[in-house]
């Protein structure tokens, strides 16, 4: 004998009340779950302090004066200056298009730190491979000869130079295409020429 199903067939008015308890019953559900998974926290408040990085130069002495370590970069410049105006005014000063050539036999020679921390980088700064803490000193160039004179022209040595901070390592790593990493002591690793 076959089977067979009676299905109910709801109409009307138990129709309508049997939709909105259901629709009312699925709203109490969801939301005392929501409820219940939803826990007010106590406000977290974090203050982040930027470190400052600030360093001063005289001559080719480079200095760092805020409390943050750092690492430091230099470029020399070399130039034949004539000063047209005063010492104190640099607006008349005249630049020679021919660059001083280095050397013994050339213009003039530079005598370089004999600081072992600082190296000659692929892209021509000069790095100095150990962080500098607050007041460290570092001097990149012990002295500068003039092999020879331009008329009117004055040998001109200038030494620029920026810093960045020592931690985390990869904010020096990203921003100086020659420095390729930090080894274990806290030194650049730099690319030479």
């Amino acid at each position: 004998m076959p089977k067979t199903f009676k299905f109910f067939i709801w109409s009307g008015k138990k129709a309508v009340a049997f939709l909105v308890l259901t629709v009312v019953l699925s709203v109490a559900i969801v939301g005392s779950t929501l409820a219940y998974i939803i826990v007010k926290t106590n406000e977290l408040n974090n203050t982040f302090t930027p470190g400052e990085v600030d360093i001063s130069i005289s001559g080719s002495t480079i200095t760092n004066i805020e409390d943050t370590d750092v690492y430091v970069r230099a470029a020399v410049v070399v130039t034949w200056v004539n000063n047209n105006g005063t010492p104190d005014d640099k607006t008349d000063d005249v630049i020679l298009s021919t660059m001083p050539v280095e050397g013994t036999d050339a213009d003039y020679t530079i005598t370089y730190s004999t600081d072992t921390n600082w190296a000659k980088g692929s892209d021509g700064f000069w790095y100095y491979k150990s962080p500098i803490s607050k007041s460290a000193t570092v001097t990149l160039i012990d002295g500068v000869t003039a092999n020879t004179t331009m008329e009117g022209y004055t040998l001109t040595v200038q030494v620029l130079s920026s810093a960045i901070q020592a931690t985390p390592t990869e904010a020096v790593t990203d921003a100086w295409t020659s420095v390729t990493g930090v080894d274990d002591n806290g030194k650049l690793i730099i690319i030479t020429p």
